[in-house]
């Protein structure tokens, strides 16, 4: 998938917007979010989200990696999937990668295979999803970190897992 000018701004635009915090409301416990979305940190790798209003949204624990990590992968993972495609294959992708779809599994053992592979696998669904996530929003549990509630995996290594949702009923 080729990204065109207007897009790569647009997204780098929304990436610098989504990660700047708009206000401290306690520099080392909260951080409110331009949309009033606050993230509260209990430890620095025990995170919670919460709406404008206070209620919880979700609760996170980060291990491997640790929130500051997942955070910086993120960026990582984005930035290349916009300018070095070659770096996104090397770099951000544990292999085997595990790809599901219709419940089925597969698994793509190289970067040579996932070039070959790539436009099938990061539909523009799957990089719109890793593109537009916040990364104060991500959640963690034992399976590793979570973009847009599933859609992508990925763990202190990598991208471990995509999940490619039919759209066919």
């Amino acid at each position: 998938m080729k990204l065109s000018k207007l897009t790569t701004t647009l997204a780098i635009t929304l990436l610098c917007a989504a990660c700047s915090p708009h206000s401290h409301k306690n520099s080392d416990t909260i951080i409110k979010l331009k949309n009033g979305t606050m993230v509260e940190f209990k430890t620095a790798n025990h995170v919670i989200l919460k709406s404008a209003s206070g209620q919880m949204i979700q609760e996170s624990y980060f291990t491997h990696p640790t929130f500051a990590e997942a955070r910086a992968q993120l960026k990582t993972m984005q930035h290349n999937l916009i300018e070095n495609r070659q770096a996104f294959l090397t770099q951000n992708i544990h292999y085997p990668l595990r790809v599901n779809i219709n419940g089925r599994a597969d698994f793509i053992k190289t970067s040579k295979e996932l070039k070959q592979k790539f436009d099938t696998v990061f539909t523009s669904q799957t990089v719109n999803a890793i593109l537009h996530q916040n990364p104060y929003r991500l959640f963690s549990n034992s399976q590793g970190v979570t973009v847009q509630g599933g859609a992508v995996w990925f763990s202190d290594k990598g991208i471990t897992t995509v999940n490619l949702f039919s759209t066919k009923h």
